[in-house]
């Protein structure tokens, strides 16, 4: 019983983020590659930052065959990171979100995870004022 109102509920929030946040395919592998980047900052993917990792794509629906995230560290980043610029406010708030829920995804808070989060995040053409609104929730 239980299991229907869970996946009513999952059709509902997928649904909802098509709606409002509507990433093309590049977009989405800018997110995807930029999250694989920030949980790799402290030189370690660990399996609660993998299944974090998995959980964003699969909502996404970005299905991760084998050697689809080799082709897309291998690609020019900046090109897909200008792309994570022209996203709209509300798709840079979630992603600023999804960013730091990367962070937190392996259960420790290490600040230099964090303050690489906020580097990258100003680095890619996030304003200071809308890291720090986001960070602070």
């Amino acid at each position: 019983m239980f299991s229907l109102f869970k996946k009513k509920q999952d059709k509902e929030l997928k649904q909802r983020f098509d709606d409002s946040y509507a990433f093309s395919t590049e977009q989405k592998k800018a997110i995807l590659l930029s999250l694989f980047e920030i949980a790799n900052s402290d030189h370690e993917f660990h399996k609660k930052e993998t299944k974090y990792f998995q959980n964003i794509a699969d909502f996404m629906g970005m299905r991760l065959r084998n050697g689809v995230l080799k082709r897309m560290l291998s690609r020019e980043k900046d090109s897909l990171y200008k792309l994570l610029d022209k996203m709209s406010d509300s798709q840079k708030d979630w992603f600023v979100i999804t960013a730091l829920g990367m962070v937190y995804a392996d259960g420790e808070l290490i600040e230099e995870e964090f303050n690489h989060v906020k580097s990258f995040l100003l680095n890619l053409g996030f304003s200071e004022a809308r890291v720090r609104q986001n960070m602070s929730k």
